[in-house]
């Protein structure tokens, strides 16, 4: 066996740069494990909390990705492995690059696609962005509906690079997915306690609320969320009682972005049918990204939606 020299390894990594480095088997644990980590490294060199969410939510959907594509694959640990690096260039930008195995089909089609974002300016970005958050979901898919690439190439403050190399082909293995355990519930209310990647939710049918609090990066949003869409619409359809959301979400990965636009619709078609709906969403003054998703949201609703930075 070859000997590592970690020396040699450390100086490669002061010269370019490195802040963060992995290489293997990507789950979901590691990926909460490294963004807390990430996120407390940002903290500690001062970074702005608007760019320090954008480098952890690029990080976030760059690694999920690659974790839903080894699982579509059916790859075994070794194929569906990765390498991460999260490093800064000469000019102190943040970069993220990963590299993982990928069908040359599906890789073409992820460079001509990487491409075709790199010729469109911010409002071009968010145009199509809006436009393919309203197209409908593949219920089987756990992704973000195609946002992951658009959220990106919003955030990045140059375009999106990459490039392909060609490898061995790559043997095939079974997976299987296991789904999330769910509580049991009582029928007038919905308690979901939060994690490092999944919001609290507390919904209750008597006092006509909804909270949602935390972070939202679960491995399947459609799985964490399927129990609230249920319990929205069962309340929708028991009477027609008021509905008020409190918010205190801090960062959403596209596929939960995609859930909360489904649950903004029901509040919509609910509004225009006359029943009292509204929204509040509270953010940290700091971050002014939260901030600018909330108002993404409110564009496309017309109940009372209100937006209100919390006190320092």
């Amino acid at each position: 066996m070859e000997t590592l020299d970690l020396f040699e390894m450390r100086a490669n990594c002061i010269r370019q740069r490195v802040m963060l480095c992995f290489n293997g088997p990507i789950s979901r644990s590691l990926i909460e494990e490294i963004g807390h980590a990430l996120r407390k490294y940002l903290e500690d060199a001062e970074a702005s909390p608007g760019g320090a969410m954008d480098v952890f939510a690029v990080y976030v959907e760059m690694t999920q990705n690659i974790r839903h594509y080894a699982s579509k694959m059916n790859y075994s640990e070794a194929d569906g492995a990765a390498t991460v690096v999260v490093s800064r260039d000469e000019q102190g930008r943040y970069m993220i690059s990963v590299g993982n195995l990928v069908e040359a089909p599906d890789a073409e089609r992820l460079l001509q696609r990487i491409q075709q974002l790199a010729a469109l300016d911010k409002a071009q970005l968010k145009a199509a962005y809006k436009e393919q958050l309203r197209r409908p979901r593949d219920a089987d898919s756990p992704s973000g509906a195609g946002l992951g690439l658009l959220d990106m190439a919003r955030r990045a403050s140059e375009p999106l690079q990459a490039s392909l190399q060609p490898m061995p082909a790559a043997a095939a293995s079974s997976a299987c997915a296991r789904p999330l355990p769910m509580p049991e519930l009582p029928m007038n209310s919905l308690h979901i306690e939060g994690s490092v990647s999944s919001p609290s939710i507390h919904a209750d049918a008597e006092r006509g609320t909804l909270e949602m609090a935390g972070d939202s990066y679960p491995e399947n949003s459609f799985e964490l969320f399927g129990p609230l869409i249920d319990w929205i619409e069962a309340y929708f359809r028991a009477d027609d009682k008021p509905l008020q959301l409190r918010l205190k979400l801090r960062y959403l990965n596209t596929s939960s972005v995609k859930i909360m636009m489904d649950i903004f619709d029901l509040l919509e078609d609910q509004h225009r049918s006359g029943r009292e709906v509204g929204v509040l969403w509270l953010y940290d003054a700091r971050n002014e990204r939260v901030a600018e998703l909330a108002e993404e949201f409110k564009e496309d609703c017309s109940f009372p939606f209100q937006i209100q930075a919390l006190a320092e």
